[in-house]
């Protein structure tokens, strides 16, 4: 497995694999800021890996589907700080989306 296979699996794990970070919130399970950031520098490393090309695999698209929904959580189910933690999270995913799929 090469690297950029490597990062897609990390993507697809954390954002809607079986252990996803949107899974562990509404289990509210602990998401630590490690795995969080382990995400957003796979996400880095694949935006600069397919610059260049024009498309990128389906599932790799698949995991950014309603990606900021995923991370929208009311407040009475988490509270304040955690549903703003996750919403912050939310609108960086979207924004590293809209840069990958640019």
């Amino acid at each position: 497995m090469n690297a950029v296979d490597t990062a897609i699996d990390m993507v697809c794990a954390r954002l809607i694999g079986d252990a996803s970070i949107p899974l562990k919130i509404r289990t509210r399970a602990d998401v630590s800021d490690d795995e969080v950031q382990e995400l957003f520098s796979a996400i880095d490393f694949l935006t600069a890996h397919y610059a260049d090309k024009d498309t990128v695999p389906k599932r790799l698209a698949l995991a950014f589907v309603d990606v900021y929904g995923s991370f929208r959580i009311a407040e009475a189910f988490v509270g304040r700080d955690a549903m703003q933690r996750f919403e912050d999270i939310g609108i960086a995913l979207q924004d590293k989306a809209d840069a990958l799929f640019s």
